[in-house]
């Protein structure tokens, strides 16, 4: 037994670090939209960073504990109750048989509920993933709904549930997601099809993120940008946080679970440390970008990654103190 839920939330889905080595074959990576608050889920419950965990938008799942567990609930602004009484996110959380979860959010977008142990699912191409157009990985290859039970693949017994008091600051959350619209970007190769102008424009407007976004791209509305080129673009290989500029003028950020290569022009790529933020500003925060140097981006990537792995060792060591004795 583990977690049945009585209502399924938004796009819940099991996801791990991701699927690599398939790019060839058209397969993309997958894996979290918001890195930080994936591998936070793990740290804070003594998981390797890469097990696989719940994804969810917002509003998310609520569940019942069919057995007892150790978890975690990570996401900008995420709010939950545990048998009726809120509870704080970013903790480690030890939960008795039968409690119920409600998970909510105030400003974000996307969160994850770690489980100590990790949760089991189906391994597809070496990947516990969900991809939802293969219909393979995680649970049956689909989101998760109303009525699915997920088992856990350790039992940890818990006689009450009770809410620790350490966990990620909010020093940290604040540099990872702080209240800043801008969004650091490295020029993309077709950058100049838009000319001067356009490239002004682009790094000075707002962006709104549609409705119309989801795991494989964030659809942006702002003025649009004009393309001075006609030239047919040979489709070539994008990534995670690629902008791209469509027929319309418009432009579209590549998000988890992309396409492998595209035949729009590459205006720009969102550097991986903002890339948490993005995924986290569906449909509440204008975004803007900036341009950054490919040297800045390297250092400030370093420290991102310095500071992921403070935590990680933070975390492990308290989880090896207090979580599992």
């Amino acid at each position: 037994m583990g977690i049945r839920f009585t209502s399924s939330g938004v796009l819940t889905t099991i996801q791990d670090a991701g699927r690599f080595g398939y790019r060839s074959v058209g397969i993309g990576p997958g894996g979290p939209m918001d890195e930080f608050a994936f591998r936070c889920a793990n740290f804070l419950i003594g998981n390797p960073d890469h097990t696989a965990a719940l994804e969810f938008f917002y509003p998310g799942p609520e569940l019942v504990f069919e057995e007892s567990g150790m978890v975690s609930l990570t996401g900008l602004g995420i709010e939950a109750e545990l048998n009726g009484e809120q509870i704080p996110g970013w903790r480690p959380i030890a939960v008795s048989k039968n409690s119920v979860l409600k998970i909510r959010s105030r400003i974000g977008a996307v969160g994850y509920l770690g489980v100590g142990g990790g949760i089991k699912s189906e391994e597809w191409l070496g990947s516990s993933s969900t991809h939802l157009t293969a219909r393979k990985g995680g649970f049956e290859g689909r989101a998760i709904r109303k009525g699915d039970l997920l088992e856990f693949c350790t039992r940890v017994e818990v006689k009450s549930s009770v809410v620790h008091r350490w966990g990620v600051g909010a020093k940290q959350l604040e540099y990872v997601y702080g209240s800043n619209k801008h969004l650091s970007v490295l020029p993309g190769p077709e950058l100049d099809w838009i000319g001067p102008a356009s490239v002004e424009q682009f790094s000075t407007q707002s962006f709104s993120i549609l409705p119309a976004s989801n795991r494989m791209g964030y659809r942006l509305s702002s003025n649009a940008l004009p393309i001075q080129k006609s030239i047919q673009l040979i489709s070539s290989p994008v990534d995670v946080g690629t902008v791209q500029l469509l027929p319309d003028g418009q432009a579209i950020v590549l998000m988890a679970d992309h396409q492998t290569t595209g035949g729009y022009p590459r205006l720009a790529s969102v550097a991986a440390f903002d890339l948490p933020r993005l995924a986290q500003s569906l449909g509440h925060r204008e975004v803007c970008f900036s341009w950054i140097s490919m040297e800045s981006a390297v250092e400030l990537n370093r420290i991102w990654h310095d500071t992921l792995e403070a935590l990680r060792q933070g975390c492990l060591l308290n989880a090896g103190r207090y979580l599992y004795q």
